[in-house]
């Protein structure tokens, strides 16, 4: 019986330590330049049923510095106020830069 009270009390300080590791990787994913050497291929069609309090993050190519790989979308809960804009690559010079999906306000 003693057993569930100590789960229940380190509960709080395993999610703090779920959410800081969360939160340190997209800080450093943020930071990184991905760039590659080709233009990715031509978007894939999703279609998608709508959620209500959900918005569709459409996939993405992802570059793995050789070949492209396809990256499958997902349902975001929906931000007030808040625009999804999608992960995308944009030209950078002769290569192409990778810009993350983000909330835009």
């Amino acid at each position: 019986m003693r057993t569930l009270p100590k789960a229940l009390a380190t509960f709080p300080i395993l999610a703090w330590i779920a959410f800081t590791a969360v939160g340190l990787s997209s800080t450093v994913l943020a930071d990184t330049q991905i760039l590659a050497d080709s233009a990715p291929p031509p978007a894939r069609i999703e279609n998608v049923p709508h959620r209500d309090g959900y918005v569709w993050a459409s996939g993405h190519w992802a570059w793995h510095g050789h070949s492209w790989a396809w990256i499958d979308g997902s349902y975001l809960v929906e931000q007030r106020h808040a625009h999804w804009i999608p992960d995308g690559w944009e030209p950078h010079g002769t290569q192409w830069q990778y810009v993350p999906g983000h909330w835009q306000r």
